[in-house]
């Protein structure tokens, strides 16, 4: 998925997603199996019991080596903070409600200075977001700031 893309499932979703879990770790290229495939490895689609998907890794010899799950980004605040981008000079993220629509749902306020802007109190950006959870909300936030920054 794109950037464009996966900030249009993060507005649509509902709730906790291991979908698009999936796709924020493969835009973020975290993703192992490119590399576990150079050397020799074979990596596909696990489904354990429940139904969470994960990589498997197998030798040649069909031993399984490596498991390997995305994190919970759209289900956990701490998972998905990571999103927030370490490349800008965050100011600040406040985390409040949008009373703005029908129903009240999580917003999200991030400032930050983009990259080669001088920190003037002045030069700072803003992202506002608004999602139907709180962790899909700090997903949105961050990948809004990510866009806007590019």
């Amino acid at each position: 998925m794109t950037l464009d893309e996966l900030i249009a499932a993060l507005e649509q979703a509902t709730g906790p997603s291991r979908e698009l879990d999936w796709q924020l770790s493969d835009y973020l290229g975290e993703i192992p199996a490119h590399s576990i495939r150079t050397v020799g490895f074979d990596y596909d689609w696990y489904r354990a019991p429940g139904g969470t998907a994960l990589w498997r890794a197998k030798d040649g010899e069909g031993r399984l080596v490596e498991l390997w799950e995305p994190k919970k980004r759209t289900a956990s605040l701490d998972e998905a903070l990571t999103l927030v981008p370490t490349d800008l000079a965050i100011i600040e993220l406040v985390l409040g409600w949008d009373p703005s629509r029908p129903s009240v749902h999580p917003a999200a306020v991030v400032r930050w200075y983009p990259p080669n802007v001088a920190h003037d109190g002045k030069s700072w950006h803003a992202q506002i977001a608004s999602a139907k959870t709180l962790p899909l909300t700090v997903c949105l936030a961050s990948l809004q700031a990510r866009r806007a920054s590019a």
